[in-house]
């Protein structure tokens, strides 16, 4: 529990969010958007199980994944760190609690305004960005979040 006023850094950190808070949810929701465009689920692309994106409008979720191995949703969160602001795209993976409830699990954090579109130190080619996104999700979709 926090005990002492803010610093100067960290009100810097609130003023960077109410900044940069529309240029996250912008990039967060295009992201979904190219993913809806690409995994509509009718068929396979590039060997991945089929799986299905949607764009939801408004709201904190911006969108669901949906597949046979399991059922994922996006949400933005915005925070800040000292100075500076910080926005991620959550995929949340679906779980269920002793009592069978549906809960949501963070599986994967995706930065923004950009990710990291590197793999395995390579850099990927802007063709290659959606699928290799969309099979990252789908892969935290079905496994969870990685073990640290």
């Amino acid at each position: 529990m926090r005990t002492r006023l803010i610093s100067g850094a960290e009100l810097t950190g609130l003023r960077a969010l109410a900044e940069d808070a529309e240029l996250f949810e912008q990039k967060a929701k295009y992201h979904v958007q190219v993913l809806a465009r690409e995994f509509d689920g009718t068929i396979s692309i590039g060997g991945l199980p089929k799986f299905k994106v949607t764009a939801e409008a408004n709201g904190r979720v911006l969108g669901r994944i949906t597949s046979q191995f399991g059922q994922g949703r996006f949400v933005l969160n915005l925070t800040t760190k000292g100075e500076n602001a910080q926005g991620a795209l959550v995929v949340e993976k679906e779980t269920a609690d002793k009592s069978g409830n549906a809960t949501w699990t963070p599986a994967m954090r995706i930065p923004l305004p950009y990710p990291a579109w590197e793999v395995d130190g390579e850099k990927i080619r802007d063709p290659d960005k959606a699928y290799m996104l969309g099979a990252s999700i789908l892969h935290a979709v079905i496994n969870g979040p990685d073990e640290a």
